[in-house]
């Protein structure tokens, strides 16, 4: 089967559902289910998404998530003195950049691939919100969250 036409059709509904967030990134979706015998809630904030672990085991990640994951990390951490909103702006945009990759170049699928999606949920409107953080303060309380997510990834993910 050719499995072309299906992508495009997943990248369009990824598109059309991504983009209602305001930060239009693109990625394709797979309809796996699965169950959880464990679930880790992260407390950000009502309703949101939560992480599960994989039986008690981490998620395998793909090598380019990995590298992706630990670029966004080395960002945060040569941003950690900012005093501008230009430069939260700039680190921003790197980040922004940085998870166009890891999205366009991701190989994962299955329930691994869906629970990096639930851990996506989660990073993507700190990153919209350091975004358009107006003040210094704001923005230093957004890298915070993100620093926070970021490890989180790797409670989950190895």
């Amino acid at each position: 089967m050719n499995q072309k036409p299906k992508t495009l059709l997943l990248v369009g509904v990824a598109v059309v559902l991504l983009g209602l967030t305001g930060f239009g990134v693109v990625h394709h979706l797979h309809g796996d289910s699965h169950s959880h015998d464990s679930h880790f809630h992260d407390s950000h904030g009502p309703g949101e998404a939560s992480l599960s672990l994989n039986n008690g085991n981490k998620w395998q990640a793909d090598e380019h998530t990995r590298g992706s994951m630990a670029r966004m990390a080395t960002i945060i951490t040569n941003g950690s003195s900012l005093n501008d909103m230009d430069a939260y702006r700039g680190m921003a945009g790197n980040l922004k950049a940085e998870l166009q990759t890891l999205i366009t170049g991701c190989t994962m699928t299955g329930p691994a691939h869906d629970q990096l999606h639930v851990y996506l949920s989660l990073l993507i409107p700190r990153l919209e919100a350091l975004e358009t953080a107006g003040q210094v303060e704001l923005a230093r309380r957004e890298v915070q969250e993100i620093e926070i997510l970021l490890g989180t990834y790797h409670k989950f993910f190895s």
